[in-house]
């Protein structure tokens, strides 16, 4: 494993972690403090906090901009709590299957879906309604996979637990109370969860570079970014980093990777992915050959 992938996957695993943590707090004796600091680098949320407060300390979506305008989108494989998770569902799909890796293949941009779903979320908003923008924001969309469909079951489970260990005079796990499900937000997220699980195993990140107006929009920014996946002139056509890419934008046909759509998840980057090393991370497409005749 790369560097850079395994620092990524760190720092993912804590941030799905913490997130994680708070939402799914049982007894809701997690600080306020904690919540508001689990929102700060989620962008949709510090966006319209920003919007609603006018508080330059809730400035996170901008710092979220700044690190994409240096790194691309680095968020969407690292902060995002759904990017993470579907990376955790190929994972697991994985280990079930007994299959080391997913093979994908370049797949040209849906540019006209993306734009579509960008400007729906936008459009809503203008017209005054956060409601649609809540549907489609991947952090709303993972918050109600928590509260809808894991906390309750964590919950019976903690309160089926409570109820052996009293029989027996033992009171160290507390019952917590279970809220009743509203049915219409369980069913919305019950389907949203099996159309984002069967992508997640079948195409990558494709809700991330289809759907996701976030994706889409710090994808625009990405395409500017300081640092990029480049393919250098030592590339011999194996296509096997095309093969790891979950976000289908590598064209190694043409040498060109598709910097709007890539969510640095640096799988690419990888030991033993590539034979000549002609997949890198840097500021400007560079010239092994010529570096070593110079």
């Amino acid at each position: 494993m790369s560097q850079l992938k395994k620092y990524r996957v760190i720092l993912a695993g804590l941030v799905y972690v913490f997130l994680s943590v708070v939402l799914l707090d049982l007894k809701n004796e997690i600080p306020e403090a904690y919540f508001d600091a689990s929102l700060y680098l989620q962008f949709v949320p510090s966006l319209l906090k920003f919007i609603t407060t006018l508080n330059w300390v809730v400035l996170g979506f901008a710092i979220v901009l700044v690190l994409t305008a240096l790194f691309g989108r680095i968020y969407c494989s690292t902060l995002c709590p759904l990017g993470i998770l579907f990376d955790l569902m190929d994972r697991i799909k994985r280990v079930l299957t007994k299959n080391k890796r997913l093979r994908y293949s370049y797949e040209k941009p849906k540019t006209v879906l993306r734009i579509a779903f960008l400007v729906i979320a936008v459009g809503s908003f203008l017209l005054g309604t956060t409601a649609l923008v809540g549907l489609l924001d991947p952090y709303s969309n993972f918050g109600r996979i928590n509260s809808e469909m894991i906390k309750p079951v964590i919950s019976q489970v903690n309160n089926g637990v409570a109820s052996v260990l009293e029989n027996v005079d033992v009171y160290t796990v507390k019952p917590v109370p279970v809220a009743t499900p509203k049915l219409g937000v369980l069913f919305y997220t019950l389907a949203f969860f099996c159309m984002v699980f069967y992508l997640a195993i079948k195409r990558g990140r494709l809700y991330c570079n289809t759907i996701c107006p976030v994706g889409t929009l710090l994808g625009g920014v990405a395409h500017f970014s300081l640092l990029k996946i480049r393919i250098t002139e030592d590339c011999i056509s194996c296509k096997k980093c095309e093969k790891v890419c979950k976000s289908q934008c590598i064209d190694i046909d043409n040498k060109t990777v598709d910097n709007t759509r890539c969510v640095a998840c640096f799988n690419c980057l990888q030991d033993k992915v590539c034979p000549t090393n002609s997949v890198v991370f840097s500021r400007k497409k560079l010239n092994h050959k010529t570096e070593r005749n110079g």
